[in-house]
Formats: C-alpha cells, structure tokens, sequence
C-alpha cells in the first residue's frame, strides 16, 4: 500500500538519417552508401504516489557508418531532493552544457564529414563537446533554484568506448579511472530573451584529464547565438615500459621440424601522450524563418605541443517538413596547419533525418 503508481508511460521512438556529400580530400569519398545512421529510443517512467519519479531508457544505435553516438543504459529516482542516475549516461560536462555547436543544421553530428574526407582525425567542428560519449557512472542533479542548478558525475573507470570527449580532454586510445565532472548551469528568460549559461570542470586519477569549459547561448525572437571556450591544461606525456616478451617457436608444415616464430625482445621504455593539450573556441548563430533555420559556426582549436592549429568555417540551412522529417544542406571549410604545413578540405553535406 502506497507505493502504487499514479502515472506510468513507455515510449517507443527512434532515428534514421540518410547523409550524402563530397570533398576534394585527396582520400575523401562520396554517395550516400557512407552516411547511414539509425537509431531506437524505449523510454520508461513511472511517478510514484509518494512524488517519487522513476526513470529508465534504453536508447541503442542500430546502424551507424562511423563510431560518434554511444549507446544510452541507465535508470534515474528524482524527486525534490534531486535525481540520482545510473548507468550509461552523458556526463555532468555534457548533460548541463549550453552547446553552440548544435546552432547549425548538422549540429553534433558534424563527425559525417569524416567519411567524405576519408578521415576521423579532424573533430574540429565540434570541439568544445567531443563525442560527449557516456560513462558507465553515477550522477546527482541538483533541483533548479531560481534558474541555476548543478550536476556532479562520478565514473570508477572509463576506456576507449566510453570516451569522456569534451574538446577532446584525452586520447581515446588511454584508460581514465577515478573520473569526476562537475558543472553548474543557469536558464532564465527575461523580457523575451531566453538566457542559458554554463561551466564544467573534468579530472581523472594521476592527471589523466584536467579539463574545464565555459559556454552558453543566447536567444532573442526568432535568433539564437552562442559561444564557449574550452582548456584542457598542458599535454602530458607519460613513460611506460614495454615488457620483455620470450622468443616463440611452433613447427613447420609437416609438423617435424621445430621452427622460431619471432625472436624474443627485451623490455624497453615506451613514451607515450594520455593528455591531449588541445584548447579552442567556437562561435555561431543561427535564425528561424519559420520552418527554415539558416545558421554558422566558426571553431578553432591548438595544441602547442603538437604545434597543431585547426579552424572550421561550417555554413548550413534546414528545412522542418513535417512529422518529423527535416531535410538540411551544410558547406564546411576547414583548414589545418601541422608543424607549419597547411592542408585546406572543402565538404559539401547533405541529408535526410527522420524522426519518430
């Protein structure tokens, strides 16, 4: 008695996108066959009598062409106090962060540029946020008090397929443990302007992330602008010692001679980087006209160490159609220098997203 519940819904939806284009990379390619992406969404919640409210979701990647959206796992209990989640989720860093790169039509998709390009290596376009990939963590959210609220994220171990990618804080090749994140955000509207501000901080055991981002966005009738800025501290490198391997033998053919596979090594100091150094910013706008939404983003992004310098010209427009299809065109401009080498690319996108 008292635990029955006095509102449940299970919610079934999901997401295809259907991305063509071209680029004048040297090892670039083009046609739709390289930009196929979908997506399932199950939702669960349930408000118990006492206020409690439960949720769970299960939000799993059907198809994709190249590894930019993880899959969501996790189960929440909010209530006045807050909301506890657990599980697979985005991160303090992400989940409470104003994003401007999202102003423009392909927003944190902007990774489909890499199979035109025939290349994964530019995340220049959506720097300040990475893949905002998610955890398997806990997190506590504060309740909203007068517009600001706060979210912390703990995570025991991270690794390559759960990257904590918010510009780019680590390599994802590299194992994080002890991740924490913390951020705070604020939302208010006033006198027909919609404000939304945010801070995170990342850290993880023996400096393997040392990361902090600001950013935020602003809204006024039908034109939304925003900025952010990102540091992920100094790169680091680190020296690991390769281990002595024994030679290994097997036998021939015939199974009657014994023969050496590979010689035997002796262990020997290997250096390696685990702290990517990158700091940038990014800039953009975009502007309803009705169902059409022009819009562009400006990036830039270095890392001294690597004496790497990238920027990102992303200019695009959609257009709602209706029932959740919306259809969207994008030029990108991105130039690189690597150690005083420059290298231009030119990606024209274009897509299909449906949405059910």
């Amino acid at each position: 008695a008292g635990t029955a519940s006095a509102q449940s819904e299970i919610t079934v939806g999901g997401q295809v996108e259907v991305i063509g284009g071209t680029s004048d990379h040297d090892k670039g390619n083009e046609g739709f066959d390289r930009g196929l992406f979908s997506r399932i969404n199950l939702g669960y919640s349930k408000t118990l009598e006492n206020g409690l409210e439960i949720n769970a979701a299960i939000n799993d990647i059907v198809h994709q062409e190249v590894d930019y959206a993880p899959s969501v796992v996790f189960m929440s209990v909010g209530g006045g106090f807050g909301t506890v989640t657990m599980g697979n989720h985005a991160p303090a860093a992400c989940a409470t962060m104003p994003r401007p790169i999202a102003l423009v039509p392909g927003g944190v998709n902007a990774t489909w540029h890499g199979p035109f390009m025939g290349t994964k290596t530019t995340n220049i376009t959506h720097s300040e946020y990475g893949y905002c990939a998610t955890p398997t963590a806990i997190s506590y959210s504060t309740p909203s008090m007068g517009g600001l609220s706060a979210m912390v994220t703990y995570a025991p171990n991270t690794d390559s397929d759960q990257i904590v990618s918010v510009g780019a804080a680590r390599k994802s090749s590299t194992n994080a443990e002890d991740y924490m994140a913390i951020a705070a955000k604020f939302s208010t509207d006033m006198g027909g302007m919609n404000l939304n501000l945010g801070a995170a901080f990342q850290t993880a055991a023996d400096d393997m992330i040392d990361s902090v981002t600001v950013a935020g966005t602003i809204g006024v009738g039908a034109m939304t602008v925003g900025a952010s800025w990102y540091d992920n501290g100094d790169p680091v490198e680190t020296a690991a010692m390769t281990p002595a391997k024994a030679a290994v033998y097997g036998t021939d053919k015939d199974g009657s001679e014994r023969i050496k596979i590979s010689d035997a090594t002796e262990a020997k100091p290997a250096s390696y980087l685990y702290r990517s150094g990158y700091e940038g910013w990014t800039v953009g706008a975009n502007y309803a006209l009705g169902a059409i939404k022009p819009a562009i983003t400006y990036s830039s992004q270095e890392n001294s160490m690597m004496m790497i310098e990238e920027t990102a010209l992303v200019v695009g427009v959609s257009y709602a159609v209706g029932g959740g299809v919306s259809v969207f065109a994008e030029y990108f401009g991105i130039e690189t220098e690597t150690k005083g080498v420059s290298d231009d690319e030119t990606i024209l996108m274009s897509g299909v997203i449906v949405g059910f």
